[in-house]
């Protein structure tokens, strides 16, 4: 079983938003322009979303995917019994697609914290 870390952010500056995600198997950094309307909430639910559905992770079977979120009101959403956001609902599901071959963790991690021992 192989272990793979992947990093996840959404943030907004200003009037502009966006999403992005490290994989830390292929060292691939991918980022995501969302426009003037999305929230940062938004922004770091589609970044574990955009993850979860890249193809590095869909091929993987048998593995340990740590899904790093610093943003705990998205881990909280995504464990939460009680959904009213079209987008975590589809996120949950992408979630539980992955962990049918996979064990799949997704773990808070503080903010903007180095993680080079990782990557």
């Amino acid at each position: 079983m192989t272990m793979l870390f992947v990093f996840t952010d959404g943030s907004r500056y200003l009037t502009h938003s966006g999403a992005s995600y490290y994989n830390q198997s292929k060292g691939e950094d991918i980022s995501l322009p969302l426009g003037t309307l999305c929230s940062v909430f938004q922004a770091e639910i589609y970044a574990i979303l955009q993850c979860v559905k890249s193809d590095d992770l869909h091929q993987r079977h048998n593995d340990s995917i740590a899904m790093c979120t610093d943003s705990q009101a998205a881990s909280k959403a995504l464990s939460s019994p009680k959904v009213t956001s079209a987008l975590v609902l589809e996120t949950m599901a992408a979630l539980q697609e992955l962990a049918i071959f996979n064990s799949v963790h997704l773990l808070w991690v503080p903010g903007h914290m180095e993680f080079q021992a990782m990557r």
